[in-house]
């Protein structure tokens, strides 16, 4: 095939793999699904394969059942990619997916299941005589604003109302995959999209964007036990060990802080990734070399606990199955308490589960005594 070029390389704007599709069956002059059924789904080596050659159409529908992965970081996204890179000699098609983070991130919440797309980006390309194509970061799911247009994504059709997949036989960028009508912006008033919640979202694509920009340099080795290094060293920045408050700081739960502190191995998703990374005011590429932060610490009064008994029984149930079986005191610390007789007070039970859990392992590991949850 032609030695198409992507756009966007090692930039925010970078496409994806399935607008390279599109506009790779565009410059052959045929439709997406041909140039799938006759050329690529041959150099496709993903099981399971169908075996009858009567029905090749049917074959490549098969094998796209799950299209909506495709510049994700799924098993069938190195396949489509060895392949374009075979028949274009392009050499850089992985970078159109998440695959550079896949040692990373978990592939749960992290590709949307329909296209969603930017009306302005569409137009602004077409009034440029610049080629139209769509972006990796509208394919995901955390995602759903434009930093270039300051506006938010749209995800249905004007014309026809309905949403549409990744890629379908017919589609073509810029172009409703189920009616074709253009879908770039028009001269008519446009609602109002301002306001906090937008401002929000647009700089959270404006993160995802950096990660996108450096995904060609991110080291292969970056793993869930490097991220979790990067948590605890903030955590002994901004509120000096206590992992809860961290918690409350960063807006997420703290079972999971915990279970990224003691499972080095359970990945992220990407919307936990960059929720440290906004939240202390970081680039990407600061926040992966472990740079300190530079925003005003909190006051500890701001993200103290605030002893309410609920939130208390669901620490203390989360703790009793921590596999470190850390002690009272560690979680009276940790937690924000002065002393574990507070603890004792709201949930005795569950506490008593707690310190016989401790005595086992102090009992048979003397190496135990050291507090599992002191982080200075």
């Amino acid at each position: 095939l032609c030695h198409l070029a992507p756009i966007g390389v090692r930039t925010p704007d970078v496409e994806n793999l399935t607008s390279f599709t599109m506009r790779l069956a565009a410059a052959h002059c045929v439709e997406t699904g041909v140039l799938f059924t006759r050329e690529i789904s041959s150099h496709l080596d993903y099981p399971p394969r169908l075996t009858t050659r009567d029905k090749p159409l049917a074959f490549a529908f098969y094998q796209m059942q799950h299209r909506q992965t495709i510049n994700g970081v799924g098993p069938a996204v190195a396949h489509w990619v060895r392949a374009l890179e075979s028949l274009t000699s392009q050499s850089e098609l992985r970078l159109l997916t998440m695959l550079p983070w896949k040692n990373l991130l978990t592939c749960q919440s992290l590709m949307r299941k329909t296209r969603a797309w930017c009306p302005d980006c569409y137009a602004e390309s077409k009034d440029q005589r610049e080629p139209i194509y769509e972006k990796l970061i509208w394919t995901l799911v955390p995602v759903s604003a434009c930093v270039r247009h300051q506006r938010v994504l749209e995800e249905n059709c004007p014309f026809c109302g309905r949403t549409s997949p990744a890629l379908l036989s017919l589609s073509h960028s810029g172009h409703c995959f189920r009616c074709d009508k253009w879908l770039g912006s028009n001269d008519q008033a446009k609602p109002d999209q301002s306001g906090e919640d937008v401002i929000q979202q647009i700089e959270k694509a404006r993160i995802v964007g950096e990660m996108l920009a450096l995904s060609a340099d991110l080291s292969p080795s970056f793993s869930p036990r490097d991220f979790n290094a990067l948590l605890n060293r903030y955590v002994r920045q901004i509120t000096a060990g206590n992992l809860a408050a961290f918690a409350r700081f960063l807006g997420l739960n703290y079972r999971t802080l915990m279970e990224f502190r003691y499972d080095v191995n359970i990945r992220p998703t990407l919307d936990t990734f960059i929720k440290p990374i906004q939240r202390l005011e970081l680039s990407v590429k600061n926040f992966l070399a472990g740079k300190e932060s530079e925003i005003e610490l909190p006051d500890w009064r701001e993200f103290h606990f605030s002893g309410s008994s609920s939130s208390t029984k669901e620490l203390l149930q989360a703790a009793v199955n921590d596999p470190a079986r850390p002690s009272l005191s560690e979680l009276a610390t940790q937690i924000g308490y002065k002393s574990k007789a507070s603890l004792k007070r709201i949930a005795p039970e569950l506490c008593r589960e707690i310190s016989a859990r401790n005595q086992e392992v102090r009992v048979n590991n003397p190496q135990a005594n050291k507090r599992r949850y002191d982080d200075k």
